[in-house]
This record gives structure tokens, C-alpha cells and sequence, in this order.
């Protein structure tokens, strides 16, 4: 299990850099394929965590994964004025986008 969930993660550089040069970013497909890889960089982590979790030493770390996950969806929805400020940025290149996702 724990193989497979290495062996999930994608490369999100290595896709910027392709649709790039291949100019699909702007386009639909590229954007589909962008969202694809970067859920392909967050889920692994998060499922990283997950397993840990359930074969550590210690079921009390589960639920307090858990809280953690709850006070962080509650965070991202209470505080949305950064988010708004990100999207108004001028998008002229990826790397501005990927750099401040990275800051936040």
C-alpha cells in the first residue's frame, strides 16, 4: 500500500513545463491536465498522512488527524480574502501562480 501510494505522485514541473511548451495551458485540455497533476502532488501527501496514521503505534493520532483536517477546512473557508487576492493577481506566467501557492 505504501508503494502504491509513492508511486502515485506526479510530477507537477515536469507537466507545467510540457503543456507549457507544447502552449496548452490557456487551453481547456491544459487546465484539466494541470488540475490532474496537482491533484496528483496533494493527494499522495494526504494520503501519506492518512496511513501513517492508521498503522502508527497510537489510534488517539487518527482523531486528531481527523480534527486537524476539520480545523484546516474551516480555516480555508473563514479566511477566503487571500484567495480573492490570488486569483486577481495578473497571471502572464505559471510560475508566478506555482510560487505563491508554494508561499501560502
Amino acid at each position: 500500500m505504501f508503494a502504491a501510494i509513492i508511486f502515485a505522485t506526479v510530477a507537477l514541473g515536469v507537466v507545467i513545463a510540457a503543456l507549457k511548451e507544447k502552449e496548452l495551458l490557456s487551453k481547456p485540455f491544459g487546465q484539466t491536465m494541470l488540475l490532474l497533476a496537482a491533484l496528483g502532488e496533494v493527494l499522495p501527501l494526504i494520503a501519506l498522512t492518512v496511513y501513517q496514521n492508521i498503522n502508527g503505534t497510537s489510534s488517539r493520532s487518527v482523531w486528531l488527524l481527523l480534527l486537524i483536517f476539520l480545523a484546516a477546512i474551516f480555516l480555508l473557508l473563514r479566511f477566503r480574502k487571500p484567495y480573492q487576492w490570488f486569483a486577481e493577481i495578473d497571471k502572464s506566467t505559471t510560475q508566478l501562480d506555482i510560487r505563491l501557492a508554494f508561499f501560502f
